[in-house]
């Protein structure tokens, strides 16, 4: 039973990704900036978060890297 209960109030895991705003810097994933995860019609991942702070919308991809790359470098080859 005290193993039970252990599991149920377990701390939340590390926060490990971290990105940040190109306008602000305001960190994106710990402050309810996600908006949405969706796929194109290429079947490309798109996760878009817009800073809680100053609105500014940004579009990355997890699924290219071991890191989420915005969308805007990856089709400008940078």
């Amino acid at each position: 039973m005290i193993r039970t209960l252990k599991k149920l109030f377990q701390k939340k895991p590390k926060q490990t990704t971290f990105i940040y705003c190109e306008k602000c810097r305001n960190e994106l994933c710990s402050s309810d900036s996600f908006v949405s995860d969706t796929y194109d019609e290429k079947g490309d991942n798109h996760i878009l978060y817009k800073c809680s702070k100053c609105g500014h919308v940004c579009d990355y991809n997890f699924d290219v890297a071991p890191v989420p790359i915005k969308w805007s470098e990856l089709r400008s080859g940078a």
